[in-house]
């Protein structure tokens, strides 16, 4: 009986264990920052490389880092699976609806104009990129 009643304290003190703070920040703080692409496709072919630029609720696509590109709305719905975006810009006349991956300081999206994708691919007029966070920038 002691055996019993010690374990359920430590399943419950294990339970009340504080989360730790990485994983209680929520997508959008977690995309925050500079991200430099190292994989770009649009239908099955090389695209154009760049970096990313998120904040709070935008984020830039820019060619190179010295060049200041459109800013896009950002947002994000990570209770989806897989996790959904959608960017506007121009009082909504372009959307780019897509599906992101993070993985530590890797992402991954794939993004359609007007139409989410399918999957993670490049295919039927989806743009696919693969990006690194840029060190010491962001969260």
């Amino acid at each position: 009986m002691r055996t019993l009643i010690a374990s359920l304290l430590c399943a419950a003190f294990a339970a009340a264990a504080p989360v730790p703070k990485e994983l209680k920040k929520d997508d959008l703080a977690r995309l925050e920052g500079e991200w430099q692409t190292v994989r770009a496709e649009f239908n099955g072919r090389d695209s154009n490389k760049g970096f990313l630029v998120f904040t709070r609720d935008t984020v830039n696509w820019k060619a190179s880092r010295e060049v200041q590109d459109v800013i896009w709305k950002l947002t994000v719905d990570a209770s989806k699976s897989p996790k959904e975006f959608a960017i506007v810009h121009n009082g909504g006349r372009s959307t780019y609806m897509g599906l992101y991956k993070l993985d530590g300081d890797k992402l991954t999206l794939a993004y359609r104009l007007n139409a989410k994708p399918d999957g993670f691919t490049s295919e039927g007029g989806t743009f696919l990129d693969e990006a690194v966070r840029v060190v010491g920038k962001g969260k």
